[in-house]
């Protein structure tokens, strides 16, 4: 126990082969909706259950980083939920940090983006929000991994008003 969360995914199938743990996982190219449906845990640090059994479809992200030993993933949910206390939503990502011996500059560059955020009323409105987590994969503990929200187009995470066909002046 390192007194992290643990994400705990059960996926099944996959279509590229993980050989460092002799599993199968679904590649970046595959889309979500082609992923067999799997399951996500979340307990807290202190032990208590976040998300219990929750359908979630897991693959691969990342161009580079994923072909390091290390893999990070990219998660969707069947529905939009709070996770870890970070606004509800469906998709997710679990950074590996492979390059990262440090495993910090990710929360640390995060942390600064959200700085300006609380400090300047005139910065971007919405930064990333993520913790650190061990994550259980089929069984397997990868590793301690980022998890943190997807940059999406949402009202909960980069709130962006739609144009309208009417919107062409440049003024």
């Amino acid at each position: 126990n390192t007194g992290l969360p643990v994400v705990v995914i059960n996926q099944p199938g996959g279509d590229v082969s993980w050989g460092n743990i002799g599993e199968k996982v679904w590649s970046k190219q595959t889309e979500f909706d082609a992923v067999a449906a799997g399951e996500i845990t979340i307990y807290k640090a202190d032990g208590t259950t976040d998300l219990q059994q929750v359908v979630a479809r897991t693959r691969l992200r990342g161009n580079t980083t994923m072909d390091y030993p290390k893999k990070p993933f990219a998660i969707k949910l069947d529905e939009k939920l709070e996770v870890l206390e970070m606004p509800a939503h469906k998709r997710w990502c679990l950074l590996a940090n492979w390059k990262d011996k440090s495993l910090i500059r990710n929360h640390i560059a995060f942390g600064i983006a959200q700085k300006f955020t609380e400090t300047f009323s005139d910065s971007t409105p919405w930064q990333v929000h993520g913790q650190f987590v061990e994550v259980v994969y089929n069984g397997v503990h990868i590793g301690n991994y980022y998890l943190c929200e997807q940059i999406k187009v949402d009202k909960n995470r980069v709130n962006v008003t739609e144009m309208e066909s009417t919107d062409t002046d440049p003024e």
